[in-house]
């Protein structure tokens, strides 16, 4: 487990590994252990001693992850293209609005590529949410990017749009 300590937002992030994270929750729900509200855990799949996932995923640098996702997501969920420009991916053909939005995520997804097709995977249960090329709704957590684990590449400059709990492959209209 690693932590991170917030003082001027009296805040505290504390993250686990997905091992770990059944042995966590069952002493929260057995009340062995009792967390303030300003207290917030994210599982990631594994950590290194600086806190950092040790399994990148797929495209590596290029998978902006945050360091704190959001605390709420927004009912409004977004819908168009999930596509990959520069190794980015990115929201594209929104209604109402011109361009492409770089996805910015956190724990709970991943990606992979099989037979070079790119993947937004559930982090913890590996079920394929999405694949580059669909028709996606994505659950809208605001456009600002905040504090990611790496810096965001050159490559994939904003707009941009941060995930929220869900994204799903949906018909397109």
């Amino acid at each position: 487990m690693e932590s991170e300590l917030y003082v001027t937002e009296n805040r505290i992030t504390i993250f686990v590994n997905e091992k770990d994270r059944v042995q966590f929750d069952d002493a929260l729900n057995n009340k062995q252990v009792t967390l303030p509200d300003n207290v917030e855990v994210v599982t990631v799949w594994e950590l290194t001693r600086t806190g950092e996932a040790a399994n990148p995923p797929s495209l590596g640098d290029h998978f902006p992850q945050l360091k704190n996702p959001p605390g709420v997501s927004y009912d409004i969920g977004r819908a168009g293209d999930l596509v990959l420009e520069n190794g980015c991916l990115r929201l594209k053909g929104m209604e109402g609005l011109e361009g492409s939005f770089l996805l910015i995520w956190d724990a709970r997804f991943s990606t992979r590529t099989e037979q070079g097709l790119v993947q937004v995977i559930d982090s913890l249960t590996g079920e394929v949410l999405a694949s580059v090329g669909d028709y996606v709704m994505v659950g809208y957590g605001g456009d600002s990017p905040g504090r990611t684990w790496k810096p965001i590449p050159e490559e994939c400059p904003g707009p941009y749009m941060v995930v929220g709990n869900t994204i799903k492959k949906i018909d397109r209209p």
